[in-house]
């Protein structure tokens, strides 16, 4: 899991240099001055919370409290010494959401004609907590897959030969969507 941290680290870090420069120049040629944060930032730059975020997710812990006790407190604390409790980290994560999505977007692969189609569910709760399940009330919905029933959404992706993303798209469980991909 830790073997390419520090690769990882660098890539989105200067990631976030490139796109806060460009946003910078945007926002001086649209007139408006960027603004300037004096003295010491308080807690971890965006480049470590997509890291951790991205650790997070591929680790096999279930819970992030569990996470940041078991593994940023204990074996991450050299790499990561300000690090947040874990109630705290919820906050920054949202601010670097944009940026995670904008990263995929820059390191999505060409088409090179031999395409692969995959669909998982992705279940945002237990079948029998459906009708007080509030935090996805509206866009998640009921779905069937080989599996069986489960609430929540469908991720579809298209990846090449290469293993690199092509095409991403996430969609209510009920839908059989039919994608329009000229391979």
């Amino acid at each position: 899991m830790f073997d390419r941290l520090v690769e990882r680290f660098c890539e989105f870090d200067d990631f976030c240099q490139k796109i806060r420069a460009e946003w910078e120049a945007y926002l001086v040629a649209d007139g408006h001055a960027p603004e300037r944060k004096h003295g010491p930032q308080a807690g971890l730059c965006d480049s470590a919370i997509m890291t951790l975020v991205v650790l997070y997710h591929r680790s096999q812990v279930k819970n992030f409290k569990r996470f940041d006790n078991g593994v940023v407190l204990q074996l991450l604390r050299p790499y990561f010494r300000h690090a947040p409790c874990s109630e705290r980290f919820i906050t920054p994560t949202k601010r670097v959401w944009a940026l995670r999505a904008l990263f995929l977007a820059s390191r999505m692969g060409q088409k090179t004609g031999i395409d692969y189609i995959d669909s998982t569910a992705l279940p945002v709760c237990h079948n029998r907590r459906i009708a007080t399940h509030k935090v996805f009330a509206g866009l998640a919905a009921r779905g069937k897959t080989s599996m069986g029933w489960f609430f929540g959404f469908k991720r579809h992706l298209v990846f090449n030969h290469r293993r690199e993303i092509v095409a991403l798209k996430l969609t209510p469980g009920m839908s059989a969507i039919r994608l329009r991909y000229p391979g």
